[in-house]
């Protein structure tokens, strides 16, 4: 069995192989947007139909698409597949806001695109 995330401090090879790496921080300033120039896209539960679904805008506000699926996998591969996407940044934030509502959805909770989910805020039957 492959350990992806040993405890350093375990292990003295490890931590000299670990030393081989440059250490770069990530902080929120490392974060920019910039609007795709292909489409926007939101993202939604459909707990009805046990789907995600992402409603694709032209960046005029001329609804595109509506593509559902049953996993983020499913969503993102279609809308990649659609060329509806060109900058990293924002398939990186699909794929994060696709879990994000597949969780939601597994698990009965509110989803609002762009906040954190509450496991204690849950949906109405």
């Amino acid at each position: 069995m492959v350990e992806y995330f040993p405890n350093p401090e375990d292990d003295e090879s490890q931590q000299e192989k670990n030393r081989e790496f440059e250490e770069i921080h990530a902080s929120d300033k490392d974060v920019t947007w910039t609007q795709d120039p292909k489409s926007y896209i939101t993202i939604m539960p459909y707990p009805r139909k046990q789907k995600i679904m992402a409603r694709i805008y032209s960046v005029k506000n001329e609804k595109l698409y509506l593509i559902d699926g049953d996993t983020p996998k499913q969503v993102y591969y279609k809308i990649i597949a659609m060329g509806l996407v060109t900058r990293m940044e924002h398939a990186a934030y699909l794929g994060k806001e696709l879990q994000k509502a597949y969780v939601a959805l597994k698990h009965g909770l509110y989803f609002n695109q762009d906040d954190e989910l509450d496991f204690n805020k849950k949906i109405k039957d």
